[in-house]
């Protein structure tokens, strides 16, 4: 089997609980299509953040593929999949795209919410993946006036794919006001997902178990909500 047969909803995000070779494949065919098409990694911790954020959460629903960034979003879906558990863990599927785009030698711009962000990401990229293009200026939002300039640089330079590490609901703000501007193939937003593998850092059991407790929590009450 190289796909599942459906969707999973998550406090009201639909998610593709696809195999990582099945989901690049798509991004594949992405990258070979115009206009820039979304891919988002979520975590429960930024399902949770977007929650109460209506406007946000539509701007996520407009994504081309949201893939769960960690095992809990699958496990609150009763995903019982071993396959698909693993490869979520293991964050196949960005170490195959990143695979894919440095063959391909593809043109990467890194944006994220500070510099030091960006460049640990682009060190990540260089030292694992040396065939990517790395563009020389990374985006950073918080400078003043970022998004002109942000746009300008990406399409300036033409990227091929933006990595995105930017926070929700911060990426859904920019996404909405900059993604018709972009003249890229792919924006992927990795964030949480990234940056647990550039700097090898996840959660401990207990850290673990508190987001899956709060995270239980905020299922049950979005379900006596709906009903």
């Amino acid at each position: 089997m190289e796909e599942m047969d459906n969707g999973i909803n998550i406090l009201d995000i639909e998610i593709q609980p696809c195999f990582a070779k099945e989901a690049l494949k798509k991004a594949i065919t992405y990258m070979e299509t115009d206009p820039v098409s979304v891919i988002r990694m979520v975590t429960a911790t930024e399902l949770m953040n977007l929650n109460e954020d209506v406007r946000c959460k539509e701007i996520l629903k407009e994504s081309d593929m949201i893939l769960s960034g960690d095992g809990l979003v699958l496990e609150a879906a009763s995903i019982r999949e071993r396959r698909v558990l693993q490869e979520t863990e293991e964050k196949t599927f960005l170490k195959m795209f990143f695979r894919y785009l440095h063959k391909k030698h593809a043109r990467v711009y890194v944006l994220a919410q500070t510099r030091k962000e960006a460049e640990d990401c682009c060190r990540y990229l260089k030292r694992k993946y040396g065939g990517i293009q790395l563009l020389e200026d990374v985006g950073v939002t918080e400078e003043a006036g970022a998004d002109d300039r942000l746009v300008n640089a990406i399409n300036g330079q033409e990227a091929d794919c933006v990595i995105s590490l930017l926070p929700s609901p911060l990426q859904e703000s920019f996404l909405c006001t900059n993604r018709d501007r972009l003249d890229v193939r792919i924006w992927l937003g990795a964030g949480e997902s990234l940056r647990s593998i550039a700097r090898k850092s996840k959660p401990g059991p207990v850290g673990r178990f508190i987001i899956k407790h709060i995270f239980k929590k905020e299922l049950e009450k979005s379900s006596k909500e709906d009903s």
